[in-house]
């Protein structure tokens, strides 16, 4: 198996039930779906929770829940990435930001983590934040001081329906990284 044949899609959150639906885990939401999309689904090992999909012909892609808690959300990535030989140029991290209203997508390579603390981890178990990012748009708490109750927090009705058109579109983006390469999915996907 070539290494320019596999693509790593981790996706950002926390792995207990409880966390299910909060804004922290839209990574973990959209990689559900994305399993679902594609008749697959996720099974656990040590650090990860994984699910594979081969398309004939096409690329190997292997999707990654951490179990790591989304503050050591790096140990999982850098796992997956050394046990199948992925260079990290071709991992995908999908995650929630704060800086984007709720639903908005929007793709970089590299960069600052931004305060984003699973992004952090990332950046220092691979020793670099030459990667893909996905970022998953889930607002801003409007009072100041309240970014960990907001990040942890539901969402409303409205929010919901945003984030689902969000998460499929986060989806796409993945998916025309994969296909198209960075500057075709930021032309279609930061445009706004």
């Amino acid at each position: 198996m070539s290494e320019n044949d596999i693509w790593l899609v981790a996706g950002l959150g926390n792995p207990e039930p409880r966390y299910d639906s909060t804004r922290h885990n839209a990574g973990f939401a959209t990689l559900d779906l994305m399993a679902e999309e594609a008749g697959e689904s996720f099974k656990d090992s040590k650090l990860s929770s994984i699910a594979r999909i081969f398309k004939e012909g096409g690329p190997k892609i292997f999707l990654d829940k951490p179990l790591t808690y989304m503050n050591s959300s790096g140990a999982s990535v850098q796992s997956m990435i050394s046990y199948y030989n992925i260079d990290p140029s071709r991992l995908i991290v999908v995650h929630d930001d704060m800086d984007l209203e709720v639903g908005r997508v929007k793709v970089k390579l590299g960069g600052s983590a931004a305060g984003h603390n699973g992004i952090k981890s990332i950046d220092s178990y691979l020793g670099t934040p030459s990667y893909y990012r996905v970022r998953i748009g889930i607002g801003r708490p409007s009072r100041p001081g309240g970014s960990i109750s907001w990040v942890l927090g539901k969402f409303s009705p409205e929010e919901k329906e945003k984030m689902a058109e969000g998460e499929a579109r986060a989806i796409e983006a993945v998916e025309s990284i994969i296909s198209e390469g960075l500057a075709k999915t930021q032309e279609r996907f930061n445009a706004r």
